[in-house]
């Protein structure tokens, strides 16, 4: 329900004038508030060895590290339903499961690219932050040490400089994930398959009836 205008909001307040502090703020609510809509569970009171969530409009993949030899990942497919006065009414979601083969793959790469260590993008000089597109948000956790930061159009060479070195890595993580999933697919899937109701994506509003 509040996952919906969370992701909205977010392109809103990331304008500059709220200073980068205010921005990281209110995203870390919104995860939170996603996090409870979604019944993941809170990293940030978690005593993982690594824990990461990458989380975009509809979707989040889901990668954690128990211990060296413990390793669990999910993606969740999520959709906002509507009345027809198009009132918040809640959300639907989807767990599917990735193999712990896949997810100790995945973990890998990741913290490869820097996943970890990466900055927020208000602190990559040079790095534009806008209204429309996609944001990407990473929830990192580590053995209690919890960050949260985000990228705006990070693919879009219209607007981001492809030789910034943070460029270069959320492109480099978003392509090992894209690798393993067609997340489109995936999604595409779930929102064909839903029961009979109203719901709302982006700015389109869909009728399922069965």
């Amino acid at each position: 329900m509040k996952l919906r205008i969370c992701f909205l909001l977010l392109l809103i307040v990331s304008l500059p004038l709220f200073g980068q502090n205010k921005e990281v703020s209110f995203r870390k609510k919104c995860i939170d508030d996603d996090v409870r809509e979604l019944k993941l569970q809170n990293f940030e009171n978690a005593d993982y060895n690594t824990a990461i969530r990458l989380w975009k409009p509809y979707q989040v993949v889901e990668l954690i590290r128990v211990n060296d030899s413990v390793y669990h990942g999910q993606l969740v497919n999520f959709i906002t339903k509507v009345n027809r006065k198009e009132e918040l009414k809640g959300i639907v979601s989807q767990s599917l499961s990735i193999p712990a083969t896949v997810t100790k793959t995945l973990m890998e790469q990741l913290l490869k690219e820097g996943v970890e260590g990466l900055p927020d993008s208000y602190d990559v000089e040079g790095y534009v932050n806008g209204l429309d597109g996609t944001t990407y948000v990473f929830e990192v956790s580590s053995h209690y040490k919890y960050r949260v930061y985000s990228y705006w159009e990070p693919e879009n060479d219209r607007y981001q400089n492809p030789e910034l070195r943070e460029v270069k890595s959320v492109r480099n993580i978003i392509s090992v994930i894209n690798k393993q999933f067609d997340s489109w697919k995936i999604f595409t899937m779930f929102r064909d398959n839903l029961p009979a109701g109203r719901y709302q994506y982006g700015g389109i509003i869909m009728v399922v009836s069965k």
